[in-house]
């Protein structure tokens, strides 16, 4: 009987400390998993604002072009063009499918209006940069806008760049 007692408390012993061994490997590779998935969310967070970032500065020059067309003082190709071809070559690398094809409507409308020859051609170009523009909005928007874990009220808008006068 005292054999069945010493093999029994040494069983038990054994199966606790393989139980706390088993306890201890679960506890770690959850932690670990759970590092893995912080990392990966910090990252993907890390992309959104990068991207978020580009189409904001995109956006400043387009709007920045839109007031400042016709100012005498407006540099356009320092202030506006080069700036702009650097955001849009950051969208064609990090951007959305949509963020792209609406940078490149803005950018064919700005070749057609740099060759323009007639009043019709001039508004067929400027009609083309704004809807690439309105395009930029919504892919932006779609893309880094606000989430539903933002808590945001619903309420109806005009898509896009907004009204223009």
């Amino acid at each position: 009987m005292a054999d069945i007692t010493v093999i029994a408390t040494a069983a038990i012993s054994g199966s606790v400390g393989i139980l706390a061994a088993l306890v201890g490997a679960y506890a770690s590779t959850h932690v670990a998993k759970l590092e893995t998935l912080r990392r990966t969310q910090e990252y993907l967070q890390t992309r959104r604002s990068e991207r978020q970032a580009t189409y904001q500065a995109a956006l400043d020059l387009m709007g920045d072009w839109g007031w400042r067309t016709g100012d005498s003082s407006f540099d356009v190709v320092r202030e506006f063009t080069i700036p702009f071809v650097r955001c849009a070559n950051r969208v064609r690398v990090y951007g959305s499918p949509a963020s792209i094809a609406a940078v490149d409507k803005i950018q064919s409308g700005f070749s057609k209006l740099n060759a323009v020859q007639s009043e019709a051609e001039s508004e067929a170009a400027y009609a083309e940069i704004a809807i690439g523009h309105d395009d930029l909005v919504i892919a932006a928007r779609a893309d880094v806008g606000p989430r539903p874990e933002d808590e945001l009220a619903d309420v109806p808008f005009q898509k896009g760049a907004g009204p223009r006068t």
